[in-house]
């Protein structure tokens, strides 16, 4: 029986605001609005009773009426959900909280504990720059147990560990398992770091380390009591297990820590604790014990654990299972410690074939059919291909919410889909030489090879721009609040560098935004300059640089086989941004390329993407090229987007005003329009803000009344009234300076304008 198929449901926890803590709820990509977690949240102390906390702390996060409704929505679309809570790692103090307690209860509803519930596999989500690898295939699964009961504990108030004990509860847990699926070595005393570290060199894909742990309040740090090599107690840090670990070639898929206080997590930093630390580390999973488990407990959630892990190879699902088995057992104290940190967005920890398994499942060979490679696909696979051919090939809007982009999980599968797919669509070509047809049947859909390729470099690019911009928010999010350590940043990066190539378009993105704050130009320069530096910090560009290179790649190969195609044009030059942010002589090139493509528009797409190219034109240099930014505001005003519209008016923001001075109030002006009748407006400027206008041309007259108003901050003249009495219009006029007499300025409409004036 295959797995079902489970929604992604996001809860993103934010730093802390004046209204509270900010949180997203986000299902499918789909990000609902957000709502505010209360800040006494983080001061909640539980109580014996962790049903009634359960119940408490559940309310508490669905308090504010968004979150509720974005709940309520997101189960009403999908009763299976992946749910996985993400806090901000500059929102430390709520890490301590007992998430895995919460019980969901509404009125004649059987009450649901989520994270011991098969239908909400539920973990923490640790974001960051770090590739969580492949799901392991390989079988026998390689286990390494690791019982630390060294001599001396007593020192420290602990009691001694029972090693053999701890050996039988795994042994008994996993007893009747083919040995072909599961391979269990049990670490011989000392148990060292030194000790572990050569073991695991051998190539394990599961640590299952036992002993006891401790949580320093007072240094903020995590231990873990081990051995020295004559097997005398010795504390080892978070710091140097972590470190340990990641300098493993063949690092564990999962650590499960049974030991206690090894999930708690410092209230100072988001990434102190034994468990999250391993992650940092590059550990896809840890399982993690956020208090004492007792031996009955520990054996049936460990077995039910391993045993369902086994079967379907997702370690919150599994999680979830051992969880509810306890429960279900009646044993006290046991359910609510284990602790999930993972990084993996679908939860799949191990590979394991299912009949009907998943759409990321491999697909059949294909064929050379008629003219035409054919490939056969499952339902489930169509749809996925189906799901990446509807992703739409316009850039995106950068300032504006846009159409909901695929997650980071869903775009990973997406990208393993199409891989499968062009891997045997090439595979079919190479096989049969006289072979040179581009249509390829997928199913009942018939596209093209570069047509797969532009969706495979869009998906790419969109995981590319949204780790970066979601890593530019929380950013900013910080310096809002003021909580940076100004004197503890880096370096300037070298101008030369691709950091600091980077750099450079952020400061130059900013500035506008932070001028006001100084009269002092040479303050201003100081401080943008900072503000960028503080911006990029922490952020790995490798990752970046290597998806958006391969999507410049494929965008070549698809532009060789479409080279008149316009999206794959403008994607290029999107990647452009990226490869190569301090020349932009290569992304001009294809932009006035696409223009000259698109030089007589025909249809509502080729002016859009007329619009888009002219839009990209004008933000390739800061401040942006009026000429062609109006352009594209006109264009995209009479197609009604209102979201490019207000993406034009935003990169509006960074134009310096004109240096010159214009007071039309009180007075009449001539207006010549280069439009194609040659037209002349003759127009009335009240002071009372309202004006009449009579327009000529080549037999024509025209009567306009209405009202006026001048913005001379950004020099923006603005028209709304009638023609005629009955014909609503409005005209907007960018002021760009004075030649001779004449006032020179260039409308929305595209048209230039010169005002001279009359009286």
């Amino acid at each position: 029986m295959s797995s079902p198929v489970y929604a992604d449901l996001e809860i993103y926890v934010m730093p802390k605001t004046a209204k509270g803590y900010p949180v997203q709820i986000r299902n499918e990509g789909r990000e609902f609005p957000k709502g505010y977690l209360p800040a006494e949240i983080a001061s909640w102390l539980r109580s014996q009773n962790p049903e009634r906390d359960g119940e408490q702390l559940y309310q508490m996060l669905l308090a504010d009426g968004a979150l509720r409704d974005a709940w309520v929505e997101s189960r009403g679309r999908s009763a299976n959900r992946r749910i996985r809570i993400r806090i901000d790692e500059d929102a430390p103090e709520l890490h301590p909280l007992p998430w895995e307690i919460m019980r969901e209860k509404t009125a004649g509803v059987i009450t649901k504990t989520i994270a011991a519930d098969s239908r909400t596999p539920f973990s923490r989500y640790l974001a960051g720059p770090w590739e969580p690898g492949q799901a392991v295939r390989a079988r026998p699964l390689k286990i390494l147990v690791a019982v630390a009961d060294p001599q001396g504990l007593e020192r420290f108030n602990l009691q001694p560990v029972d090693a053999p004990l701890e050996h039988t509860i795994i042994r008994d847990a996993l007893a009747g398992l083919d040995p072909q699926t599961l391979h269990i070595h049990y670490l011989p005393p000392p148990i060292t770091l030194s000790r572990i570290e050569a073991e695991l060199q051998n190539g394990y894909h599961i640590l299952h380390l036992v002993g006891h742990g401790f949580f320093n309040e007072k240094k903020g740090a995590a231990f873990f009591y081990m051995a020295d090599k004559d097997n005398q107690v010795q504390p080892v840090t978070e710091e140097k297990f972590a470190e340990m670990m990641g300098r493993q070639v063949h690092m564990p898929q999962l650590v499960f820590l049974t030991s206690c206080q090894t999930a708690v997590r410092s209230p100072a930093d988001a990434f102190r604790g034994f468990a999250p630390k391993l992650v940092m580390a590059g550990v896809p999973a840890v399982v993690a014990m956020q208090d004492l488990v007792g031996v009955e407990a520990a054996q049936v959630l460990e077995g039910a654990f391993y045993r369902r892990l086994i079967a379907h190879g997702r370690v919150d699902l599994a999680c979830n299972e051992a969880r509810a088995q306890v429960l279900s057992e009646n044993l006290p104290a046991g359910w609510n410690v284990p602790v999930l940190f993972s990084r993996l967005p679908d939860g799949r920890l191990l590979l394991v074939d299912e009949p009907g398994e998943s759409p990321t499942a491999a697909v059949g060979q294909a064929r050379v059919q008629n003219g035409q490679i054919r490939l056969d696909l499952t339902p489930e696979q169509a749809a996925r291909i189906n799901e990446i051919l509807n992703l739409s090939a316009d850039v995106p809007p950068q300032t504006t919410a846009g159409t909901a982009a695929p997650t980071a999980a869903t775009t990973e599968q997406l990208g393993n889909q199409l891989d499968m797919v062009l891997q045997a669509v090439d595979a079919a070509a190479t096989s049969d030489p006289d072979t040179h047809t581009d249509s390829i049947r997928l199913g009942n859909q018939i596209v093209s090879r570069s047509e797969l390729l532009l969706r495979k470099a869009i998906l790419l690019l969109t995981n590319a721009d949204f780790t970066f911009n979601e890593h530019l928010q929380k950013k900013m999010l910080v310096y809002q609040q003021g909580n940076i350590d100004w004197e503890a940043l880096p370096p300037l990066p070298t101008p030369d560098s691709y950091k600091g190539q980077i750099w450079l378009r952020v400061y130059k993105d900013i500035q506008p935004w932070v001028e006001h704050q100084f009269d002092d130009p040479d303050d201003l320069e100081i401080f943008t300059q900072t503000l960028a530096n503080f911006m990029l910090t922490d952020y790995d560009f490798t990752t970046t640089q290597a998806q958006v290179h391969e999507a410049y790649d494929l965008l070549l190969t698809a532009n060789e086989l479409e080279p008149t195609n316009i999206p794959i044009l403008l994607q290029m030059a999107r990647a452009l941004i990226w490869i190569s942010p301090s020349d932009i002589s290569d992304e001009i090139k294809i932009l006035n390329h696409a223009l000259q493509l698109l030089h007589s528009p025909s249809s509502t797409d080729e002016w859009f993407h007329r619009a888009q190219a002219l839009l990209m034109l004008a933000s390739n240099q800061l401040p942006p090229d009026i000429q062609p930014l109006q352009m594209a505001r006109a264009i995209f005003v009479q197609l009604n987007e209102p979201d490019w519209v207000q993406e034009c008016d935003a990169l509006w923001q960074s134009v310096p005003p004109a240096q010159f001075t214009f007071q039309p109030a009180g007075g009449r002006w001539r207006v010549d329009i280069n439009d194609q009748a040659g037209s002349v407006m003759v127009i009335d400027f009240h002071a009372n803000g309202q004006f009449e206008a009579v327009q000529s041309g080549v037999g024509f007259q025209l009567q306009a009344h209405g009202f006026w108003g001048y913005d001379p901050q950004k020099q923006l003249l603005q028209f709304q009234g009638y023609v005629n009495q009955t014909n609503p219009f409005t005209l907007a006029i960018t002021l760009q300076g004075m030649e001779g007499q004449q006032v020179v300025g260039q409308g929305f409409d595209g048209l230039a304008y010169r005002l001279t004036r009359m009286a």
